[in-house]
């Protein structure tokens, strides 16, 4: 096997891991960033699409209330973003005047 052969394949293995693996590991980063900072009262979304409050923090879970009294426990892991007060749902710009308040009426 020609020499060239295994410089193209070892050249192509580390492009790969470039475009692959780095991103990956800068997106891991982030998201232990993100786990590491939540608070108490922290607005989160989940992996899952829950949006809540944190509750209570653990090692290695949060309690998140999900709705008035609902709370659930998820692993830390679950956590997908923490959301800034203009980000809650239905505000867009945090004073609810992009709700829509006759949505199910037709004209």
């Amino acid at each position: 096997m020609p020499s060239y052969y295994v410089v193209a394949v070892v050249a192509f293995i580390g492009v790969l891991w470039l475009l692959v693996a780095l991103p990956q590991r800068r997106i891991n980063r982030r998201h232990a960033e993100v786990v590491a900072g939540l608070e108490v009262g922290d607005r989160v979304v989940t992996a899952g699409g829950f949006h809540g409050v944190v509750r209570e923090l653990a090692e290695d879970t949060v309690r998140l209330e999900i709705a008035p009294e609902t709370v659930v426990t998820l692993a830390l892991g679950a956590v997908a973003a923490v959301l800034a007060p203009s980000q809650e749902p239905g505000t867009g710009d945090g004073t609810g005047a992009d709700v829509d308040s006759d949505r199910g009426s037709s004209s």
